[in-house]
C-alpha cells in the first residue's frame, strides 16, 4: 500500500474552507442536533413552569 505524494495519502486539515469534507459536515450536523436538543429542553422547562402538575 504505497501511495505517491500528492494523492489521497495527504489529508488536508485546513482545507475546510475550499472543500466540504466529511469533518465539516459532521460538525455542522452535531451542532444542529445539539441546538435542537437545547431548544427542546428549554421548551420543556417553560411548559413545566407554566403547568405545575
Amino acid at each position: 500500500m504505497v501511495q505517491p505524494a500528492g494523492t489521497t495519502a495527504q489529508l488536508p486539515s485546513t482545507g475546510a474552507d475550499t472543500e466540504p469534507s466529511g469533518r465539516t459536515i459532521a460538525v455542522i450536523i452535531l451542532v444542529g442536533l445539539s441546538l435542537l436538543l437545547v431548544s427542546r429542553r428549554q421548551v420543556r422547562r417553560a411548559v413545566v413552569d407554566r403547568d405545575p402538575s
